[in-house]
């Protein structure tokens, strides 16, 4: 390697066992306009303000996916105290074992901590992404900038680490395959793990360089501290311990067992964060999707993986097109798979021939299979490939590419027939680099702003996977069930029969939803006919009790209420102890007007799971339907203590409050079940009468107006709506809102009341009287005393005034 040194001070070889503790602050680098604090906020600010313009755009974008079930169905975020409780789904730090969160507790945590300062708005979630986003950038410029100016080089990048350091940190972010990470919510699993994975490395070079007795028992502390968090986000965190201690041997000691021997209170710390790993995973979180358990030959996934690899590779060069689902078959034998075997082969053994060279290509080649490992090795049956798993090796490649052209550039100037000096040559050089980065970063954001388009909306999103993967089951699976969850039924029969098709393996699922969908098309039999034909599945099958459930749920909605019952009777007959089982049955029950049977049931399920909120939720539900108002409260209260956010029970909730008279606790409520549910017109409705309780007359006429536009046209709200007209001095109105409530129920004493009093005030005598006297008939005869008595005091009082 050429001499390019920058910097005349003697400094010591990698190779050497006794390296000298020389950080980065040692360096001369006086004639940097920037360098220190002002280098790191330059950085800073270029890379929030590059982040923020690619990924900006999308931060009102909804959920997708595997979101749906890990934040809006996730009750243990719902709250962040108490942070665990008894079991799984008790809190953010025990999240429930069937979600992506499961075993990644910091993360569960963090969704949490999202829903408890703006509820389930997508918009704070995306924000602490694009954050996290960020500070993985800014970690991974502070490590490069730090790693440039080891002394294992010599000196060679003193004047350009901040440079080179800032041109991989940016084209690292903007690059287009982040763009699942950074935008797909719930994969901050990936963000997170990589910032503290970062981090990480990041301490462990502070303490190498380090020349302080503090610095000696701090970082190494903070290093141990982040490994075990990244434990605690993602399993691929695994490998950080082991690309630490080749770091080190790349760059600071040259042999492995120096490194182990000098900086062995390091890397005990680190392997900690397997225990915890090890303990976090002891139940297999994800038995279900990842294992050799599942019925892929180890020999058939590791082949498949040769091709996932090269795909990776190639996306990284060419990101184009990107998918959400990535449809690669397995292959059947090895005489199938051998040229890419071999092409795969000859990169890992160039790996290893660079690494035993101690090159730094070869620690940032190794960080790329070492971090992908896990799901090299590991079959991972139900994404066979993803591009958030390149979001560490992305950044390898970033750097080893940044250098090796800055490199060239160097080179290239140098030897010009002009012999230019080396600081103008590389000076120059860094003149293009800048150049080239500006230009690559431009491209490449443009490509990012691009592919975030497809996140609009899940549809969106699988239409476009579906437009480059026409084959592949998984997307027109998920596209079905994105078609189901947009009222779009008979699209998403003929795209999960399409699916049927395609699919070599989880039909039952496919099954399942396309009887979902047949029955929200109105096609109850057909829905009860898939249904049964999935009951001949092994009954030890993953979908077995689900799909047991579907049914008795589809013949209930199928109006088959009976049979519906007896299904779900058979059902916690088998499992009496399944809280979802009692649950469901209470829920069927209620279709029967079999209210006190439903509560027995409700009860029973809120006994055998006190931390779920449903369970209160539903029991609060059919004691409100029972007219027990009072019960009802308290078990949506208890409900909310367990998920203070719940959309479902601030509106019942609110509801029971307008019951009981207490309208001033209703508008809290009913307001915050607006906020999630703005065009639901019973909302609107129970928030007029809570602010007619508490005298608020104009809102509740604006609410009563808003709730008639949105279909509400009972009786009773026709009546309400007259009643807030009057008492704001609008007689006239308010006699319509009358007469179309007793248009629909003529036995409406306090419609025919109400109208009497509104005629008075027009001084229409003799159809007040008239109005009045109908009033007090009906309700003498429908023995509501207190009424009839206000009706008949009003009358009387009414007949004796003078004139008209």
């Amino acid at each position: 390697m050429p001499d390019l040194s920058e910097n005349s001070e003697p400094v010591a070889t990698a190779g050497s066992s006794a390296a000298p503790e020389v950080g980065p602050g040692t360096v001369d680098r006086s004639w940097l306009p920037l360098s220190g604090p002002a280098a790191f906020a330059l950085a800073a600010t270029i890379l929030g303000i590059v982040v923020l313009l690619t990924y900006g755009w999308t931060l009102r974008a909804p959920f997708i996916f595997d979101d749906v079930a890990c934040i809006v169905n996730n009750a243990s975020i719902m709250h962040v105290f108490p942070l665990w409780d008894e079991g799984p789904g008790s809190g953010p730090l025990w999240p429930p074992q069937d979600f992506t969160t499961a075993g990644r507790p910091l993360v569960n945590l963090s969704l949490a901590i999202n829903v408890a300062f703006d509820g389930l708005n997508p918009l704070g979630f995306h924000i602490f992404n694009l954050v996290t986003h960020w500070l993985a950038a800014m970690l991974l410029w502070a490590i490069g900038r730090r790693t440039l100016l080891l002394p294992y080089y010599e000196g060679r990048f003193t004047r350009s680490a901040d440079l080179l350091a800032l041109c991989v940190a940016l084209l690292w972010a903007v690059h287009p395959l982040q763009t699942e990470a950074v935008q797909y919510v719930s994969q901050r699993t990936e963000l997170m793990m990589a910032v503290f994975y970062l981090s990480t490395l990041y301490c462990a070079i502070r303490y190498w360089t380090t020349a302080t007795e503090g610095g000696r028992v701090g970082w190494p502390l903070l290093a141990a501290i982040s490994c075990l968090a990244g434990m605690a986000c993602k399993e691929v965190m695994v490998t950080a311990p082991v690309v630490v201690l080749l770091y080190e041997r790349t760059f600071v000691t040259g042999s492995l067992l120096t490194s182990l021997r000098r900086s062995w209170p390091l890397h005990a710390g680190l392997s900690l964060g397997w225990i915890l790993l090890i303990a976090l995973n002891i139940h297999g979180p994800r038995s279900a999707s990842a294992g050799f358990h599942l019925g892929v030959s180890p020999i058939a996934y590791w082949c498949t993986q040769c091709e996932v690899l090269l795909l990776y590779l190639k996306l990284a060069v060419w990101p184009w097109p990107l998918v959400i689902h990535y449809g690669i078959p397995f292959y059947d034998s090895f005489s199938a798979a051998w040229p890419r075997v071999l092409t795969v082969g000859l990169l890992a053994a160039g790996t290893l021939w660079l690494l035993w060279r101690n090159s730094p290509a070869g620690f940032l080649f190794a960080v790329v299979w070492l971090v992908l490992s896990p799901t090299l090795v590991v079959p991972v049956v139900s994404e066979v490939a993803a591009e958030r798993r390149m979001y560490i090796p992305l950044a390898a490649l970033c750097a080893f590419v940044v250098v090796e052209v800055y490199d060239a550039l160097v080179k290239l100037f140098s030897s010009r027939p002009e012999r230019q000096s080396r600081r103008l040559s590389v000076g120059r050089a860094a003149v293009v680099l800048s150049l080239l980065t500006l230009a690559a970063t431009l491209t490449l954001s443009l490509v990012s702003v691009r592919r975030l388009s497809a996140y609009r909306e899940a549809l969106t999103l699988w239409h476009d996977a579906q437009r480059h993967q026409p084959d592949n089951y998984v997307v027109h699976t998920n596209l079905g069930v994105e078609y189901i969850n947009a009222g779009r039924y008979a699209e998403a029969i003929d795209e999960l029969r399409k699916a049927d098709q395609l699919a070599t393996d989880n039909r039952p699922k496919i099954h399942t939803e396309l009887a979902t969908a047949l029955a929200r098309e109105g096609r109850f039999e057909e829905a009860v006919k898939e249904f049964r034909a999935l009951l001949t599945l092994d009954p030890t099958s993953y979908e077995y009790d689900r799909v047991r459930d579907s049914l008795a749920v589809s013949l209930v909605h199928a109006g088959q209420v009976e049979e519906g019952v007896a299904e779900f009777e058979k059902i916690v007959r088998d499992h009496p102890d399944s809280a979802e089982a009692h649950n469901n049955y209470g829920l069927a029950l209620l279709k029967l007007d079999r209210t006190k049977d439903a509560i027995a049931q409700f009860q029973h399920a809120a006994r055998l799971r006190p931390g779920s909120p449903q369970a209160y939720a539903n029991l609060g539900s059919a004691l409100l339907e029972d007219g027990q108002t009072r019960a009802a409260i308290k078990q949506f209260e208890s409900a909310l203590r367990l998920q203070p956010i719940y959309p479902l029970v601030h509106k019942s909730l609110g509801r029971a409050f307008v019951e009981s008279e207490q309208p001033s606790a209703a508008i809290p409520q009913l307001e915050k079940a607006r906020a999630s549910e703005p065009e639901s017109s019973q909302i609107e409705f129970d928030l007029g009468r809570a602010l007619a309780g508490v005298g608020r007359w104009r809102d509740a006429v604006a609410h009563y107006k808003r709730a008639q536009e949105l279909g509400e046209a009972s009786s009773t709200m026709q009546r309400e709506y007259g009643i807030a007209l009057a008492q704001i001095a609008r007689p006239e109105e308010a006699i319509v809102r009358f007469e179309q409530a007793l248009a629909e129920d003529q036995q409406d004493s306090a419609a025919w009341f109400a109208l009497a009093k509104a005629k008075a005030t027009l001084r229409q005598r003799s159809e007040a009287i008239a109005a009045a006297e109908r009033a007090s008939e009906i309700a003498h005869g429908q023995d509501l005393a207190v009424l009839a008595d206000q009706v008949d005091s009003w009358l009387s009082a009414y007949r004796e005034r003078k004139g008209p």
